[in-house]
């Protein structure tokens, strides 16, 4: 219902998980926030703009009291603000069938005053990534994602890949640009950090930079969990100047959002073109930046609020990302396609192919995790070793009212080397038996 992966824990407890490449640990919002509303359109509010909330009591969360006794890689920071953090595993299923993990590592956060706290980490040391290789449901933990859109107007469903990447949906190795992670030197824990180069904001009156200095670079962060662009406080205010926004209406009415203006100021918010340091160009389109005023409906589900309002994509840069870090996030994507390979300490940016033909999967195996089938010579190998099983499954989210939102695919590809390769159906279950190299 919150625009991410749909994930089934036990107790039939339906999550709509976005995305995180910074967190390592899966979390969720305790249920109990939301009760402690007055009124039950207030609890139904909390529920949708929290992205996923989940019940700790009736016996399916098995809690972890000792931090060291959580069969964990590592524990995200914790913050000091009376935040409280229930840690433990409960039983997930990601596509209502084969791909579901027994033993899912879950932080359950409670805070009446936090904002969204629910994600599916992906991050350089994801519990996720490394309980789907341990359970032979991927070969490896690198990953390619398609963002799809919340765009109102062209909304397209997204797909991630986990142990490898769909190579129809982006523009090839000639147009791929690969970068280190951690390499710009962000103040923040990201590890898709790039250097902008401009941003420039294209409308009716010209071209315009968003930057002061023409010859400087700006650190960013790429992170799947935010839609908006957020910008340094410097480049919003020139944002904000070219595009003419008002604080207040001036007729009684409800002061204006950063993100949000009267209508008659969308075709000052034309286009974007995002350029990185090392050449590589991003043009954002009209349509992904600016939509009508959105947020949570009476029924928690991601809808037009208010149509009488236009709503940016873009935002001052005080995320929690840090006030001076500009981040890159979900519309950035929406033009792109991400391939993170934490192996490798390496990440690489595409054109994504705006219709893609069937689905090209590639996979990516490691040396020493062949996704549990182990270092076969040409055995039977359990009768699984010398073939390629592929799932896919759509887990489309609500789209309200409207037709808004984006939907997710999560695709799990068992392979025994990294030259297999298999195009499937996209509503399909394709097995095929291949010869080894």
């Amino acid at each position: 219902m919150n625009r991410g992966i749909r994930v089934v824990l036990d107790g039939d407890q339906v999550q709509g998980l976005r995305l995180s490449t910074i967190l390592n640990n899966t979390r969720v919002r305790n249920f109990l926030d939301c009760q402690s509303t007055t009124n039950t359109s207030g609890a139904i509010g909390c529920e949708g703009s929290s992205g996923s909330v989940f019940q700790t009591t009736g016996g399916s969360f098995k809690q972890v009291y000792n931090s060291k006794d959580w069969n964990v890689s590592t524990i995200d920071p914790r913050p000091s603000d009376g935040t409280t953090v229930l840690q433990g595993y409960v039983g997930a299923n990601f596509t209502d069938g084969p791909a579901a993990i027994a033993d899912f590592p879950l932080e359950v956060w409670g805070n009446h005053d936090a904002l969204n706290k629910s994600a599916l980490a992906i991050g350089p040391k994801s519990s996720v990534l490394e309980r789907l290789v341990s359970g032979g449901l991927a070969p490896s933990g690198a990953f390619g994602i398609d963002y799809g859109s919340r765009s109102q107007a062209h909304p397209r469903d997204g797909q991630l890949v986990v142990g490898g990447h769909n190579a129809a949906r982006h523009g090839g190795d000639a147009s791929t640009s690969h970068f280190q992670m951690w390499s710009a030197s962000a103040p923040i824990n990201c590890p898709l950090q790039v250097l902008l180069a401009d941003v420039v904001l294209s409308n009716a009156a010209g071209n315009h930079s968003l930057f002061g200095d023409p010859d400087s670079k700006v650190t960013a962060c790429i992170d799947t969990i935010q839609n908006a662009f957020a910008f340094t406080p410097a480049m919003f205010a020139k944002w904000q100047g070219l595009t003419n926004w008002v604080a207040s209406p001036g007729d009684g009415g409800p002061d204006f959002t950063q993100q949000t203006y009267p209508l008659d100021r969308e075709p000052l918010m034309g286009t974007l073109t995002i350029r990185l340091a090392n050449g590589y160009t991003s043009v954002i389109p009209h349509y992904e930046l600016v939509t009508n005023e959105r947020g949570s409906d009476s029924q928690g589900k991601y809808a037009v609020v208010n149509a009488s309002r236009a709503m940016a994509a873009v935002q001052a840069g005080d995320s929690d990302l840090g006030r001076d870090t500009p981040v890159l996030g979900g519309v950035f994507l929406s033009q792109n396609y991400l391939r993170v390979d934490y192996a490798n300490n390496s990440f690489s940016l595409s054109p994504r192919v705006a219709s893609p033909p069937d689905d090209d999967i590639v996979t990516t195996c490691t040396p020493d995790n062949t996704g549990g089938a182990g270092a076969d010579s040409g055995g039977d190998g359990g009768g699984q070793s010398s073939s390629m099983l592929g799932l896919k499954i759509g887990l489309p989210v609500a789209l309200g009212t409207v037709a808004i939102g984006v939907a997710a695919a999560l695709l799990f590809y068992r392979a025994w080397s990294n030259k297999n390769r298999t195009r499937q159906n996209s509503s399909e279950i394709v097995r095929r038996t291949t010869s080894r190299p």
